[in-house]
């Protein structure tokens, strides 16, 4: 695989040339992992001064990869190719960790932590209700992005990882109108005290 790329697949090839003054005698496959643990080694037999080696390999899990050839001629002299190439498999779409329904107020903003995880890496976020809403790709916070009227509102949350693998969920806003509470003031009908009686006023 070309380095930096990411792939879906786990059937993978490892393609390298190789050039000798005089006679080259074998290539010999590496493969790591993220951690350097050695997931693959596959020697082959090459000959002459000009040769190729193309080995097909099942990638045993999603992670990140490094690979690199170790060609050696009739002289023991052997050597890598001048630095490791590295690509990501990952055919597993990242999943949700918090997400859920939630209620405010007309008179309130929306601000909530929407948060994903994935077994190599994420990328983004992204909502479907862009007129009202709006949602950081980077850190999944979501806002509301005018005032938002009394209803129900439910928004599709997409979340993808650096092989674009994706996962939805849809969460519910539910926006309440706010009481004005009571406006009136108290009234009486009569006072009376020890210099007389008032009646029907108020304060």
């Amino acid at each position: 695989p070309t380095s930096g790329t990411v792939s879906t697949i786990a059937n993978a090839e490892f393609m390298a040339n190789f050039t000798e003054g005089v006679q080259l005698v074998n290539s010999t496959l590496y493969v790591w992992n993220s951690t350097g643990s050695i997931v693959n080694k596959t020697t082959q037999s090459i000959s002459g001064i000009n040769n190729q080696s193309n080995v097909s390999v099942n990638l045993p899990y999603n992670n990140i990869f490094e690979w690199n050839y170790y060609a050696c001629d009739n002289s023991s002299n052997c050597a890598y190719a001048g630095s490791n190439y590295y690509f990501t498999y990952d055919n597993t779409p990242p999943y949700f960790t918090d997400i859920g329904d939630v209620s405010i107020y007309n008179n309130e903003s929306l601000s909530y932590d929407v948060n994903a995880s994935d077994n190599v890496l994420l990328d983004s976020f992204a909502i479907n209700w862009s007129t009202n809403f709006t949602i950081n790709r980077n850190t999944g916070i979501l806002t509301n992005s005018t005032s938002l009227s009394a209803g129900v509102y439910s928004i599709n949350v997409t979340v993808n990882d650096t092989a674009n693998n994706m996962n939805s969920s849809i969460m519910t806003i539910t926006v309440s109108s706010i009481s004005l509470g009571d406006t009136v003031y108290p009234s009486f009908s009569s006072y009376q005290d020890n210099n007389g009686t008032l009646s029907n006023s108020g304060i």
